[in-house]
């Protein structure tokens, strides 16, 4: 997840269960040079 600048959140509460929430960035487009 580092390599991908991205995140993991666990939450757990005994009752309420569990959340587990991944995170990845959006890729940014890569600029083309005008030929």
């Amino acid at each position: 997840m580092d390599l991908h600048g991205g995140s993991v959140v666990i939450d757990s509460a005994p009752g309420r269960g569990t959340t587990v929430t991944c995170v990845f960035p959006v890729a940014q487009a890569q600029k083309q040079s005008a030929a």
